[in-house]
């Protein structure tokens, strides 16, 4: 699994795949190895195989929070806002208290126009990371849809202050111009 790793690390997907599926072959319950070729299945955009080896890793530790969440993240990126909501609230559920899941939830919620829903979720991953750029620049998104414009320039000023990510700040910077 060592190997896998460093394949996966270097982005030499396919020839981690092959590891781990070695590795799986002589330690079929181990959770960690299913979890790492599902990333790796996900770095070469086999999605549906990802979800699968996460399913597995689940189904033999279901208390590991950061499986949902990867899982979740893949959902969300194939559009299965629901499925993916479902993941990171259970990840939340298993007291995995982070802004990035509560941001990552906020976009799930977002995609299926709960707004109200996702500014919550970016409220409170802001109260875990006050520095936190990009729950601010989703919550502004999610302001600027619902119509709150006062909010959402807030926001999107906030993370011209704080963000040192070129690419958030520039599209904070289109979004503020639309004001």
């Amino acid at each position: 699994t060592a190997r896998g790793s460093a394949y996966s690390g270097t982005k030499k997907y396919d020839l981690a795949i092959a590891d781990f599926t070695q590795a799986i072959s002589l330690e079929p319950e181990d959770a960690a190895v299913y979890t790492a070729r599902g990333s790796a299945y996900s770095g070469t955009e086999k999605y549906d195989l990802a979800v699968a080896d996460y399913s597995q890793a689940i189904s033999l530790e279901p208390e590991d929070a950061a499986v949902y969440t990867a899982r979740g993240s893949v959902y969300s990126g194939t559009k299965k806002y629901d499925l993916a909501v479902a993941d990171f609230t259970q990840a939340i559920s298993l007291k995995l208290e982070e802004a990035a899941v509560y941001t990552a939830r906020g976009s799930a919620y977002s995609g299926t126009k709960k707004y109200d829903l996702a500014i919550a979720d970016y409220s409170q991953a802001i109260k875990l990371d006050s520095g936190y750029a990009n729950a601010y620049y989703n919550r502004a998104l999610a302001y600027y849809v619902t119509q709150r414009t006062q909010l959402a320039k807030n926001d999107l000023q906030f993370v011209l202050e704080i963000s040192n990510e070129p690419v958030l700040v520039q599209y904070a910077q289109r979004l503020l111009a639309r004001f």
